[in-house]
Order: C-alpha cells, then sequence, then structure tokens
C-alpha cells in the first residue's frame, strides 16, 4: 500500500515563502497570496514526484502516477493518510490538463496508502494480462491478485550467477532475450547497437548475445522518459561498459578455477561439453 499522501502531495496547495507553511487550495481567500506561492500536487503536475531526489525508490520521473491519462477518460484515486481516507476523481479539462478533484474525506483506521482505479476495455484485458506478466517477471516481492489467484508473471529463472549478473532462462512468451540491465525490480533491455562503439574487446562484446541479466543500483543508469527503455547518455554506456569488463572477467575467472581442479586433460575436455 506505500505510505499515502497527503492532499497536499496529491492535488498541491500554498506554501509560506518564508516558514514553509502549507495550506490546502481552499484556504486561498483566507491567506496574503503575496506571502504565500502555489505549488502543484504529484496527480495533475507532470514530473512531479515525492521520490525525485533519492535513489532508494524506482519511479522518480513524476509520471507513473499520471500515466492513466493517457488510456482512460477518468481514473479514481484513494489515499489513506495521518488516519483520513479521501477520495478523488481524475480528469482531463476542456484544454486537455490534467485535474483532479476531492470527493470526500472521512476518518480510517485502514493501513496507509494508495489505491487507483481505472476501468480497462474488455478488448484490452489481454493486453494488460500480457504486459503484467512481462513487467512483473522481476518483481520481489510479487504483487497479490486478488480478482484472478491463478495469475502469475512469466517464469524466471536463473542458472548461472557471479557478482552482480545472472544467466536468464525465462518463459517463451515472455521474449526476453539478450542483456538486460534490471534496476530496482524494472528490467531494461541493452540495445547491442549502442554499446557497439565503445571500444569493448571482443571477449566483452559476446556477452551482448547472451541471455543475461545485469544488477545494479538504482541510479546507475538513466532511463528514457517512457521508461520502456536505457537513455544512452555518455555517463550510462560507460557505466554498462565498465559493468560488462567486470563480468567478463568474472567470467574467465570463474571458468579458470574450474579448470585447475581438474586432474587431466579428460577431465577438461568434459567439462568443456558442459
Amino acid at each position: 500500500y506505500g505510505i499515502g499522501l497527503s492532499d497536499a502531495d496529491v492535488r498541491g496547495g500554498y506554501r509560506h515563502k518564508d516558514t514553509g507553511e502549507v495550506v490546502p487550495l481552499e484556504a486561498v481567500n483566507a491567506i496574503n497570496v503575496d506571502t504565500y506561492e502555489r505549488f502543484g500536487g504529484v496527480f495533475n503536475t507532470y514530473f512531479e514526484s515525492t521520490k525525485t531526489t533519492s535513489d532508494l525508490f524506482i519511479g522518480q520521473l513524476g509520471l507513473g502516477c499520471k500515466s492513466p491519462y493517457s488510456y482512460a477518460s477518468t481514473f479514481n484515486v484513494e489515499s489513506r493518510f495521518a488516519g483520513v481516507k479521501t477520495t478523488y476523481v481524475c480528469f482531463k479539462d476542456e484544454d486537455g490538463f490534467p485535474t483532479i478533484t476531492p470527493l470526500g474525506s472521512e476518518p480510517s483506521d485502514e493501513h496507509s496508502g494508495m489505491t487507483i482505479t481505472l476501468s480497462v476495455r474488455p478488448h484490452d484485458v489481454d493486453k494488460f494480462e500480457v504486459a503484467a506478466k512481462r513487467a512483473l517477471m522481476y518483481f520481489s516481492p510479487k504483487p497479490h491478485f486478488s480478482n484472478d489467484p491463478t495469475f502469475a508473471p512469466y517464469r524466471l529463472e536463473h542458472t548461472v550467477s557471479g557478482n552482480g549478473w545472472k544467466v536468464r532462462d525465462s518463459d517463451y512468451y515472455a521474449h526476453a532475450n539478450g542483456p538486460y540491465v534490471v534496476q530496482g525490480f524494472v528490467a531494461y533491455p541493452i540495445d547491442v547497437d549502442q554499446m557497439q562503439g565503445v571500444g569493448l574487446p571482443a571477449s566483452v562484446t559476446k556477452l551482448l548475445y547472451l541471455d543475461i541479466d545485469i544488477f545494479v543500483p538504482i541510479g546507475q543508469v538513466e532511463v528514457a522518459a517512457s521508461r520502456e527503455s536505457l537513455s544512452y547518455d555518455r555517463r550510462t554506456v560507460q557505466n554498462l561498459a565498465d559493468c560488462l569488463t567486470a563480468i567478463s572477467d568474472d567470467l574467465y575467472q570463474s571458468f579458470q578455477n574450474q579448470f585447475d581442479k581438474c586432474k587431466t586433460q579428460w577431465e577438461m575436455a568434459s567439462l568443456c561439453a558442459k
């Protein structure tokens, strides 16, 4: 459920320029507007996020909570915060700007958190299901699916692993081929073409054709605004090159250690065959 959001977090308010005091939008007639400044909330301001300054959380771009606007004409938001449950309706106004209106508040002893609800068109249900099966493969713990207890993300297993990397084995329908970067439970495919011009040695370049997952701390690589792919700026490319080089060295040493344990050439040949 998360930790919930205050009304000011959800739809904004007014903040005193000197003291930082926050008052709700409805208080505009009771304040001196010259000493207060208007600020937007995360549900009505693009690129506004409560997680921007931290690398402890996924997200941070201020787009995810607005994504229902791209699909539905309206959707509902319920926030349980500090013992109060507030329900909102979100929609785009006549000019296409995101708008959020509170429907009401009441005391609540439920867990703090957020519930966001939107209706899916019947012919799109399968598309949502397939997308969820792929997107949630790396999540831990897995979300609870209350309406379909049989639903599960695509199978994901790892066969060989090392320091920050694992060789992937997954369901065919997941279409998870090639190298991926996993950052905060979100997996991004590595564009091989983007890595061809950075001077990687042949032994490292071969990793770009393996089904391998590279696990990095949040903030190690930049992602595109769509959150569907990596953003290949200079720092991201260099960090990926460093990771691939370290994995290549790790693999070499791992294999060398196994060969060193062999007592005959036959054992070495048998090990190669595996």
